[in-house]
């Protein structure tokens, strides 16, 4: 498998992690939201999903810079993801929540590679 041919595998698994990450997000937040009424839908949104959401553009277009501060942010959602995990809460959403994050990083971390290694080729 060619260099070029890696990097387009990896940008498309990171997008469609991402993706799925983000609909996981969505999911496990509109879930808490059902179960306890009395806080506000709108900040537990802003907390739990902007700063994901944030990376689209990142994500969407490749930018190495911007998929660094994914995998920092990314740390953050696994060690949210174990400790709702271990405590025993929505133990499938957590449990996927963690894997997705680590799919997402280790694709990250692969495209990364490989583009420096494509465009030092080039």
């Amino acid at each position: 498998m060619s260099l070029s041919q890696k990097v387009k595998i990896a940008r498309s698994t990171v997008t469609a992690s991402y993706l799925i990450l983000t609909l996981l997000v969505l999911f496990s937040t509109w879930q808490s939201i059902s179960q306890n009424i009395e806080t506000s839908w709108l900040l537990i949104v802003s907390v739990k999903c902007l700063p994901l959401l944030a990376f689209f553009p990142a994500v969407y277009l490749g930018h190495v810079r911007g998929l660094i501060w994914l995998c920092f942010v990314l740390c953050l959602y696994f060690i949210r993801a174990v400790g709702d995990y271990a405590a025993g809460q929505n133990l499938m959403i957590s449990g996927a929540l963690a894997v997705m994050s680590v799919i997402l990083f280790s694709t990250i971390l692969c495209f990364i590679k490989w583009n420096a290694q494509a465009r030092r080729a080039a």
